[in-house]
């Protein structure tokens, strides 16, 4: 089985904000993994625990499932694993710390972009655009004395990352849920440049329905188109843009299919995967030893949703 429960009833907590995470909604701590630990976990590293919001209390599921939806698209996302706390008797998330703080920087993708756009709304991001994003990495580009930048890569990246948010019906890539990792000088003395990976992905996958709720919700296929028509990005496409495009919408926006063949096959290639593989990882969740397990139905609702997220892309990406 995939989804190990590890017991973090003994991790100390980090000297960091006394082990307080400010950022974002939900409450989340820092911890530190203990010098022995069992692979796939890095012993000595730093771990973001997040807890579900008490309304929707399988939340941190989401979180995780996200975590193997990305393995399966090839899309990189920081590990999360099930986390217990017997002292607490709390169930959270465990997402291990993304980059090496002794030899990176990580800033913000709203820090960056309120650099080059003076007009930039930091606290609500609504000049948050792919055109903004694209104009920041041309201009890293620019500096190519200071800087190793491979700005096309990068480009796919940030868009793979927005294929998948769609995939998994992500409402939440703001401004804050992306950056880019400033890794301190290689060979040739220049900070080496590179997209974050798809990190906090808990708005998604169904997380806001409740249990009661899902067969009202989702009784036939049309409230169910209904339902994935209605997502979001937080992103928009161009920073004039008034309202805010579907996931699919925004998708077929970027044209993919006139990219370069390599571009446009790696942006096929997260929406290929074998869908019994999928239906294997949503399904384990409702057999975890856990009170938050998935239902059998949950289950059967996100498989349904998710297959026809990705047929819906398959069309976008032409």
């Amino acid at each position: 089985m995939c989804y190990q429960i590890i017991d973090i009833t003994t991790w100390q907590a980090s000297s960091e904000y006394d082990g307080i995470y400010p950022k974002g909604a939900r409450e989340k701590k820092i911890l530190i993994s203990p010098s022995h630990v069992n692979i796939p976990l890095k012993p000595n590293w730093k771990y973001l625990l997040k807890f579900s919001v008490s309304r929707h209390p399988q939340q941190f599921l989401s979180e995780i499932l996200a975590y193997h939806i990305g393995r399966l698209c090839n899309i990189t996302v920081p590990p999360a694993f099930i986390a217990y706390d017997r002292n607490s008797n709390l169930y959270g998330a465990l997402i291990e710390w993304f980059y090496d703080e002794k030899s990176s920087i990580y800033i913000d993708g709203g820090d960056l972009l309120s650099a080059v756009d003076k007009e930039f709304d930091r606290a609500k991001g609504e000049r948050h655009s792919i055109e903004l994003v694209f104009n920041l990495f041309s201009i890293i580009h620019n500096y190519k004395d200071k800087y190793t930048f491979k700005m096309f890569d990068e480009i796919l990246k940030f868009i793979k990352m927005l294929i998948f948010d769609a995939l998994i019906g992500n409402t939440d890539r703001h401004q804050d849920n992306w950056g880019l990792i400033f890794n301190k000088y290689d060979g040739n003395k220049k900070f080496n440049i590179s997209l974050s990976p798809a990190f906090d992905n808990g708005t998604s996958l169904c997380y806001e329905i409740l249990e009661d709720k899902l067969y009202n919700k989702f009784f036939d296929l049309n409230n169910i188109k209904r339902y994935i028509e209605k997502g979001t990005h937080h992103i928009k496409y161009n920073k004039g843009a008034l309202e805010k495009s579907s996931h699919v919408e925004l998708i077929k926006n970027l044209k993919i299919q006139n990219l370069p063949d390599e571009y446009r096959k790696a942006c096929l290639n997260i929406v290929s995967f074998d869908e019994e593989s999928l239906r294997s990882l949503i399904f384990l969740l409702s057999k975890i030893n856990c009170e938050h397990r998935f239902s059998e139905k949950r289950c059967d609702i996100l498989f349904t949703i998710t297959s026809l997220r990705k047929k819906y892309l398959l069309d976008a990406l032409g």
